[in-house]
């Protein structure tokens, strides 16, 4: 039986989202926002706008190779990596707001992102919390769960945040980092002017604080590889 976790309200979970970035950026602050943190945990979300936003296109075979150089770094520094998939979109909803340039249609792109993704982390046997999947079983971005058909209301981020809490170790985590993009910062329940207690991280700790201890088993949304 696994003891109780000592102290858990000191530990941290870190936002470090940033909305706008692609893949590339995250690589670029990793020593700043993940390493010198000093998790014991790296929950790792990119792709939206690498696949789908015009001002941060990151080509298929750029994004894979920085996602691998993230999971990589982590572990050579004792940090146990877990990659998100990319969910699925609205079509409608997104193109009346955000105009993608590409001709294919977007979840298509997506597709194309999350196969190559899936196929990296699986050679490396990294820890995957397939969100693409759990939105997908939950319905898709609808209303309920998505703000504009992509972006999450509570609902959706509290379905990511159990979504990856069922992916991650079963021990209590030293610290985590939630690096990502505007689907991580929170937009648009968090603002520069306003911080909200309905982010993912916010309720990924919330999940922590009300299940550890207690059943771990990783649900159909989750696959795991090496610890």
């Amino acid at each position: 039986m696994r003891a109780p976790p000592e102290q858990p309200r000191n530990r941290q979970v870190i936002n470090a989202g940033v909305p706008g970035q692609n893949s590339a950026d995250g690589r670029d602050r990793f020593v700043h926002d993940v390493l010198k943190n000093q998790p014991s945990v790296l929950l790792l979300f990119f792709g939206g706008n690498d696949a789908l936003n015009p001002g941060a296109f990151v080509p298929l075979d750029e994004y894979v190779a920085n996602m691998a150089w993230m999971i990589d770094q982590a572990r050579s520094h004792g940090i146990v990596p877990v990659v998100s998939t990319i969910l699925h979109v609205d079509t409608a909803r997104l193109l009346a707001r955000h105009q993608t340039e590409r001709s294919e249609d977007p979840n298509e792109v997506i597709d194309r992102y999350n196969r190559a993704l899936l196929h990296m982390a699986h050679g490396k046997r990294v820890r995957v919390a397939d969100f693409m999947q759990a939105l997908d079983t939950a319905g898709g971005p609808t209303p309920e769960m998505s703000t504009d058909g992509l972006h999450l209301t509570a609902a959706g981020n509290r379905l990511l945040a159990q979504t990856f809490f069922q992916a991650m170790p079963t021990e209590w985590p030293r610290g985590v980092v939630c690096l990502g993009d505007s689907l991580t910062y929170g937009v648009p329940l968090r603002t520069a002017e306003q911080d909200s207690d309905e982010t993912y991280p916010a309720q990924l700790k919330k999940e922590f604080l009300s299940r550890v201890g207690g059943d771990r088993s990783p649900g159909p949304a989750a696959t795991t590889g090496a610890p």
